[in-house]
């Protein structure tokens, strides 16, 4: 059995960072695995609505939107809406997905992790605009 984790310490590690901005004003800013820990709550809430046989794996490789993808078109919409509504109200700053990145080539829906990996271009390009990434 692994070390006990109390639900203050998991609660702290689920929590946003603050950082400060040039201007010393504190930012707040969200590690990858908090990327990942929003992706698989998105994606609990829609294996609500799954049988048990069809929900989807929270695991980073899981294909999200793919040749063998699990999620419909509705159901990326849904997903999607669902994260840009928590990152907004934890970040408490308005953000936006859906833009030619999201719908490139690349596919950052192709799985999990490369929407984590999306969500953190995405928002290092917000802080920072003046960077291409």
């Amino acid at each position: 059995m692994g070390p006990h984790i109390d639900s203050e310490q998991q609660a702290v590690a689920k929590r946003a960072l603050l950082l400060k901005n040039k201007e010393g004003k504190e930012r707040r800013m969200l590690t990858k695995d908090n990327m990942i820990d929003l992706i698989y709550d998105g994606l609990r809430e829609l294996n609500a609505w799954r049988a048990a046989e069809h929900e989807i794996l929270l695991r980073p490789d899981t294909k999200l939107l793919d040749k063998e993808g699990l999620l419909g078109s509705l159901e990326v919409v849904e997903l999607i809406v669902m994260l840009e509504t928590e990152l907004t109200q934890r970040l408490n700053r308005n953000i936006r997905l859906l833009d030619e990145q999201l719908l490139s080539q690349q596919n950052p829906l192709r799985d999990i992790a490369s929407l984590a990996a999306f969500l953190e271009d995405t928002l290092a390009r917000e802080e920072n605009p003046c960077v291409s990434t």
